[in-house]
């Protein structure tokens, strides 16, 4: 019943030009004007009463420009915050957050301690570890992250149970000018799933221009 409710919220927001955002249990949405901000205010009282959902206040927070005008609002403003998985800036910028990074290292690393087929490594990689990394570069262009992906997935696949130095120069285990779609295996290269996951998304959401 509450995400009924919450859905309504969102309808009722989108009807009247505030552009929303939900995913699970977090909301964000885009107000250019005070009037939008006391708008989203009242029908966020609503939902609160009719739900008996509250908003946790401590965890809603206003981002935006410092030449923009300042919303008075019950929330407290910020120069940045997370949001699945990233960090939004007020300019504009996003970058992948730490934790979600070795969330993925934590998973590459405890699969590589196994006495696992090279197989089974590139499902890993291919099932687990770049799903999140996608997922999350399919909003932030945070190409320190991608490059680092790709040297872990290059240690990830490697011979013997080393732990991974940043310091080591890995190898890809097909060299470049061989790649070919006929020996990837399980696993294509990493610049074409993501470029491929980009492609989806414009098809999906043309508005969005994820390829720029």
């Amino acid at each position: 019943m509450f995400n009924i409710i919450l859905q309504s919220l969102i309808n009722t927001l989108t009807s009247q030009g505030v552009l929303c955002h939900v995913h699970v249990n977090d909301t964000t949405a885009v107000i250019h004007t005070q009037t939008e901000c006391n708008t989203l205010l009242k029908l966020v009282a609503t939902y609160e009463g009719e739900s008996g959902a509250l908003f946790n206040q401590g965890k809603t927070t206003i981002m935006s420009h410092p030449k923009a005008i300042h919303l008075q609002s019950p929330f407290c403003h910020t120069a940045k915050e997370r949001y699945l998985g990233v960090t939004l800036h007020r300019g504009g910028r996003l970058l992948v957050l730490p934790a979600s990074l070795d969330r993925i290292f934590n998973t590459l690393s405890t699969a590589h301690k196994l006495r696992i087929l090279h197989l089974s490594r590139m499902n890993i990689i291919n099932r687990y570890a770049r799903p999140v990394l996608l997922f999350l570069l399919t909003a932030a262009k945070d190409h320190w992250a991608f490059n680092q992906m790709v040297e872990w997935e290059k240690w990830f696949l490697s011979l013997g149970n080393a732990p991974f130095n940043s310091t080591t120069p890995y190898r890809n285990q097909v060299k470049l000018k061989r790649l070919h779609s006929l020996n990837w295996g399980n696993l294509p290269p990493l610049h074409l799933q993501f470029y491929d996951r980009k492609q989806t998304q414009a098809r999906k959401h043309p508005t969005w221009s994820p390829l720029k």
